[in-house]
């Protein structure tokens, strides 16, 4: 208090009035200091309540001519503002002390200008008061110097007293001192120039010789009293009043700031194009803070040359520059420098989309609106370059980023396309970076734009339509600018409706998409019925051989003939041209059957939706239909065998072989329906029915490629999730797999069965064939000895005697006898019967244990589809679904 105390009485009592002597000065320095001592140390007898709103009327009151002399409405108004920015202060806790300060200072004014001087202030020296500058309230020492004295008095003016009460606020004594010298100025303080030589380095610089340097400090440049210790310091006087000092602190702050932006500005780091306009965008900003400050020099010029030596402080009150005046005509500039400092310490090692987010963050997160204008103004610069590179991507579909600014960047190792055709060209070649994607968009916008420059990419390269792109951009291209944002909506919403109209027409139009995913379903899975039918018989004969046994110009021999022979003869010339027959890889042991399969070349640009998987996808749905198919064309030639058979061979042995005929009928009925269920299922509920999806989502408005190939894929997904091919908890295709191996196998007993079955009857033609020429000779038929002897067919007996004599009537020429004779023979035979019965009885007793294991699981499925497969091959209950057993946990 002591140090703010003798500071303000610094300011208020003039050093030294004209023609005063020195003795009259000291002691009117002592009457203030003692006086204003004991103000603070003593409180009035009467107090009353300390009312900052009460001191505000009573000025108010009187500037709005309350007083003895009208003022008029407008300083009524005026002080209404300053009083507003007073209450705004949140560091001035004793706003009513200052308030009612200022008006006992006014009611001294006011006696006293009835008084015989007649050089008292006038209300133009109060307009030109300033609240925030003490030391204007004396404008001229003369005029003043009796209000002074008075104000100073024993009985000058009096204090506010505090209100009553034991938890009242009481100011703190000032300790007994001794009265403080008064204070010395040196004699250059009263002379406006000074000079430059340096001479007064030990002299205390007075406020204009700081004024006079505060230019060149202004502009990062050191001066007598202001040099610059390095980049980053400011030396400031020693000898200085500490208010001077702190106004310099707060002078320094711009002189330092635009040091180190203009070291920034001035650096060569590249960081890439957007961090180069943020490097001119600030270079700016200082070429209009530099005009500022030339503006500030001109005034200060103008304030140095009417200075009057005869005034305290030379008169700079009146000159109207101050040091004060000074920071709050900086005081916006301050800010700015501040931001841009803030910037660029923050963009260290940001570039492109990210520096652009962090300049907008502030535009639009923070509560000062110059803060907001002056980012927004910083982003109309910075933004240019970005600006540019998404006018290339959208309207060209080129990537013009050599510093990888940009959100969109071109993955490296997949320059080109190499090595995965446009599927590569369109996934791989170029990705999003959502680190880079600016926060002036959203992260859908980004995309939208991603996929128009990624689409106009594939229309010039992959679909080779690049004079379309050309002349798509030289009619939509448009200026982008932020400060334009629906210039810049409008056009990405027409690039992109115009860029995936145009995609979508290239793939339906010139490379006839939809005409070639219909030939695969129509051929690799097995649509067109007639040829896949006309196809399996013709190469029956040949795929029942070894696999390297097999020959490519062989079955591509049967393919034309299927293709030649079924109305895929009307099918376009390109699609038939991209059939083909080939085998897999070979195995030991494997035959035609397993290795064979069809292939549809699909070229690019297509193959962008009938991916490397998706062909994968294709081929092994093919193979397990094919496997299907073949399952069913078997048991398909041996049931209608069996059904002919009946009303002859096998009804001429059924006294003997009845039984076991009927329950292989039953065995293959089963299998058949199987057979039938399961292709139904996957041909029309899941082909079909994918189909059906894949078409909807394909015609769709706003389709686009993106939307084709998730449709596509999404079809194939489908395919061998429902068609029981997919991964899962439950292996269906190793089920399927083993079923169809139980019935081919069992399809084999039943053929060695129809053997037997035809040896059978053989036997017994031959034999009655005997006894018939035997009869007509007149001769006995067989007799025991005949059937002992044994026959020319395997358990036929020989008459040995006819034969020894040359007399055997049969056409069939006599076998060479087995070894052990005829009951070696009848006993074989027996084994044989008896052997292929277990082996049938035990293909059965497989073939229901895993269908019942297969419902089981289809009946836990959550897919209704999957569920109603189940139903229709168990439709008349017949099996018993088993619970699959789940394996417990060792302890």
């Amino acid at each position: 208090m002591e140090n703010a105390l003798q500071s303000l009485l610094e300011r208020l009592v003039p050093q030294q009035y004209p023609n005063e002597s020195e003795e009259d000065a000291e002691r009117r320095w002592e009457d203030a200091n003692v006086l204003a001592q004991g103000l603070v140390n003593t409180q009035a007898q009467h107090e009353t309540v300390e009312d900052v709103n009460l001191a505000a009327d009573l000025i108010r009151d009187r500037l709005s001519g309350g007083g003895t002399r009208r003022v008029n409405l407008e300083r009524a108004t005026s002080f209404g503002n300053l009083y507003s920015r007073l209450l705004a202060q949140p560091v001035l806790s004793q706003k009513w002390g200052i308030l009612y300060f200022l008006y006992r200072v006014g009611n001294e004014e006011e006696v006293h200008e009835e008084d015989d001087d007649p050089r008292g202030p006038s209300h133009e020296d109060y307009e030109d008061m300033d609240v925030d500058e003490p030391e204007q309230v004396t404008r001229r020492p003369s005029e003043n110097k009796k209000s002074y004295d008075d104000a100073f008095a024993r009985d000058g003016l009096q204090r506010i007293p505090r209100a009553d009460g034991p938890t009242s606020p009481r100011p703190p004594p000032v300790r007994d001192r001794p009265v403080p010298p008064r204070p010395k100025h040196s004699s250059h303080e009263s002379t406006p120039q000074q000079p430059a030589n340096g001479s007064h380095d030990n002299a205390d610089p007075s406020e204009p010789a700081l004024l006079r340097d505060l230019p060149f400090t202004l502009q990062g440049l050191s001066s007598n009293n202001l040099p610059f210790e390095d980049d980053l310091a400011l030396k400031l006087p020693t000898n200085v009043p500490t208010p001077l000092v702190s106004l310099l602190h707060t002078l320094a702050e711009p002189a330092l700031l635009y040091r180190s932006l203009s070291q920034f500005v001035e650096s060569s780091d590249n960081g890439g194009l957007v961090s180069q306009s943020l490097r001119s965008a600030i270079s700016t900003e200082l070429r209009s803070y530099l005009s500022l400050v030339a503006q500030l020099e001109g005034q200060i010029r103008r304030a140095l040359q009417q200075l009057d030596t005869n005034l305290p402080h030379c008169g700079l009150g009146k000159a109207g520059v101050t040091l004060k005046r000074l920071i709050v005509w900086t005081r916006d500039a301050t800010t700015g420098l501040r931001l841009m400092s803030l910037i660029v310490e923050s963009a260290k090692g940001k570039k492109g989309g990210e520096l652009i987010s962090l300049v907008h963050n502030y535009a639009t997160s923070h509560g000062d609106p110059f803060v907001h204008n002056f980012a927004e103004r910083l982003l109309s610069d910075i933004t240019k370059p970005f600006y540019n590179m998404l006018r290339a991507w959208i309207y060209d579909g080129e990537l013009e980023d050599p510093y990888q600014e940009f959100f969109v960047y071109e993955n490296s190792d997949d320059r080109d396309g190499m090595g995965g055709g446009a599927t590569s060209v369109w996934e791989h070649k170029y990705a999003l970076q959502s680190t880079m994607i600016p926060s002036i968009m959203t992260a859908d916008f980004a995309n939208r734009v991603f996929l128009i420059g990624k689409s106009l990419n594939f229309i010039r390269y992959s679909c080779g339509d690049s004079a379309w792109v050309e002349n798509h951009s030289r009619d939509a291209s448009r200026e982008l600018s932020y400060s334009d944002s629906t210039t810049l909506y409008s056009s990405i919403d027409s690039a992109y409706s115009t860029v995936m109209a145009r995609l979508l027409s290239l793939m339906e139009d010139k490379f006839a998409l939809f005409t070639h995913l219909t030939a695969l379903k129509k051929y690799l899975l097995l649509g067109q019925g007639d040829f896949i039918a006309l196809l399996m018989e013709s190469l029956a004969d040949n795929l029942d051989q070894p696999a390297n046994s097999q020959y490519r110009h062989t079955l591509t021999a049967q393919l034309e003939h299927a293709i030649r022979n079924s109305n895929a003869q009307h099918d376009d010339v390109d699609v038939l041209r991209r059939l083909d027959a080939r085998m897999l890889e070979l195995s030991h042991g494997e035959i035609g059957w397993d290795v064979f399969t069809l292939e549809y070349r699909i070229d690019s640009p297509l193959d962008v939706i009938v991916t490397p998987w998706a062909s994968k996808q294709y081929l092994k749905v093919f193979n397990f239909l094919w496997r299907v198919k073949r399952v069913q064309f078997a048991l398909g030639i041996t049931w209608r065998r069996c059904m002919t058979g009946a009303r002859g061979v096998l009804g001429a042995v059924s006294d003997k072989l009845g039984e076991d005929w009927k329950q292989a009928r039953g065995a293959m009925a089963e299998m058949i329906h199987l057979i039938d269920a399961l292709q139904w299922y996957i041909l029309f509920e899941v082909i079909e029915a994918g189909w059906n999806g894949l078409q909807k989502e394909i015609r769709k408005p706003d389709a686009t490629l993106d939307t084709l190939i998730t449709a596509h894929t999404s079809y194939l997904r489908s395919i061998t999730r429902k068609g029981l091919l997919g991964g899962g908890h439950v292996d269906f295709t190793s089920q399927l797999h083993e079923l169809l191996k139980l019935i081919l196998a069992y399809k084999d007993a039943i053929d060695s069965l129809w053997s037997h079955s035809v040896d059978e009857f053989g036997r017994r033609q031959e034999r009655a064939a005997k006894i018939e020429t035997r009869t007509k000779a007149g001769r006995w038929g067989l007799t025991e000895a005949d059937d002992d002897a044994g026959s020319p067919l395997p358990g036929i007996s020989i008459n040995r005697r006819g034969a020894r004599e040359g007399e055997s009537d049969s056409p069939i020429p006599p076998l060479i006898p087995l070894p052990g004779g005829p009951a070696a023979v009848a006993g074989n035979e027996s084994a044989i019967l008896d052997h292929l019965r277990t082996r049938l009885r035990a293909l059965r007793g497989d073939f229901k244990a895993k269908i019942t294991v297969l419902l089981g699981d289809l009946r836990d499925q959550p897919d209704p589809d999957m569920r109603f497969l189940g139903v229709v091959m168990n439709f008349n209950d017949v099996y018993q679904p088993a619970r699959r057993r789940r394996a417990k946990a060792k302890a």
